[in-house]
């Protein structure tokens, strides 16, 4: 069901903000996240454990990526405990302006909590159950929780945008995303 409404709303984004272009068989077709993307992509991202919230752009429409924005993406996305701030994937920034825009669109809280972002490797081989090779080591991945948003649909909106692996911990209420290989796992 979460999947299907995530689709869906997919599916209204591309119907109503977004152009048609013609497919192989000349019937309408939307790349509604490439549509998205065509426009200033800003963002609003707290960080739960500085307590921090920044709202920048990274990229603007026609002038292509902000360096100052790019920068506070950077800073928001840090290594928090170990004081260390690494160049994030651009496409993981892209990968949360998605999110939060579907967010805001759907009429939803659009407030995007960072719980984790960039880890140096001292950080993740301390942690409980993190991967070894972990995404976060390289700067492509998120762990992220939204106020009054299941991790269900989050997760299933994390599988529609389909820009790398998607984790659903429900315990731990959060969802990680990641710029890496498309696959969905639970934790």
């Amino acid at each position: 069901m979460f999947v299907r409404k995530a689709l869906c709303v997919a599916a209204l984004l591309a119907a109503c903000l977004h152009p048609a272009t013609a497919n192989q068989n000349g019937m309408p077709a939307y790349d509604w996240k490439a549509n998205l993307l065509n426009q200033d992509r800003c963002l609003t991202l707290t960080r739960v454990k500085s307590k921090e919230v920044k709202t920048f752009c990274y990229w603007r429409k026609g002038k292509g990526y902000d360096v100052r924005g790019y920068n506070i993406g950077n800073w928001m996305l840090r290594d928090v405990e170990y004081d260390k701030v690494a160049y994030m994937d651009p496409h993981l920034l892209d990968t949360l302006f998605i999110i939060q825009r579907w967010l805001i669109l759907e009429g939803r809280n659009g407030e995007i909590q960072i719980l984790s972002g960039y880890r140096t490797p001292e950080h993740n081989r301390k942690l409980k159950g993190s991967a070894k090779n972990s995404q976060h080591m390289n700067g492509k991945a998120a762990d992220l929780h939204v106020p009054g948003v299941s991790t269900k649909l989050l997760a299933a909106m994390g599988r529609v945008i389909g820009a790398g692996g998607v984790g659903i911990y429900i315990r731990g209420n959060f969802v990680h995303v990641d710029t890496a290989g498309v696959r969905v796992w639970a934790g």
